[in-house]
């Protein structure tokens, strides 16, 4: 599993909020968020989908 603070490193303009078991509804495992932009925050079930969606964010904010 991928630290917050290793996906921080590769993504710095992207927040990352690691999630215990039963925060999320629906399981999500992260809550990916832009830092300092109002782009949308979207939930991560996997450490690929955070990577994956990191991207999206930082292409959406930038």
């Amino acid at each position: 599993m991928a630290t917050q603070h290793e996906l921080s490193q590769r993504h710095p303009d992207v927040g990352f909020t690691s999630l215990p078991p039963g925060a999320h509804g629906a399981g999500a495992i992260w809550r990916i968020s832009p830092i300092g932009t109002t782009a949308p925050t979207m939930w991560a079930y996997t450490d690929e989908q955070a990577e994956k969606y990191a991207r999206v964010v930082a292409r959406i904010s930038g």
